[in-house]
């Protein structure tokens, strides 16, 4: 009987991890149009590269990368500390601006019909 516990449990494991790889590809395939046309739609809004990459700190130190369609124009990571400034904070970004000029029009469009925006891999 062991064994055949066994092999239902490897069985199982298989099946898991082919739904764990086929289950992102057949996503990205059917999500592939409506990402092309965002990232076309970005890209003829303001000039540079649709995709902002960016390293963060995870759990235990790990640093990881991420990209997501980016929504501000090139460069706004460097006006941040300015605008933090103008706009009366310490200089610590704990709450994003009410109006951030830094904002390219897709994004005010995104912004204004509440669409919830993910990372495109973490």
């Amino acid at each position: 009987m062991a064994g055949r516990g066994a092999d239902l449990l490897r069985g199982l494991w298989w099946a898991k991890d082919g739904f764990d790889r086929l289950a992102p590809l057949a996503l990205l395939l059917t999500l592939s149009p409506l990402l092309l046309i965002v990232a076309l739609w970005i890209r003829l809004d303001s000039p540079g590269s649709p995709i902002y990459t960016q390293e963060r700190i995870g759990i235990n130190g790990k640093a990881f990368r991420i990209w997501k369609f980016r929504s501000m124009r090139p460069g706004a990571d460097a006006e941040l500390r300015a605008l933090l400034e103008a706009t009366g904070n310490d200089g610590t970004p704990l709450f994003k601006p009410e109006t951030d000029p830094r904002i390219t029009r897709v994004e005010d469009r995104l912004r204004g019909c509440r669409c919830p925006r993910r990372p495109l891999s973490a």
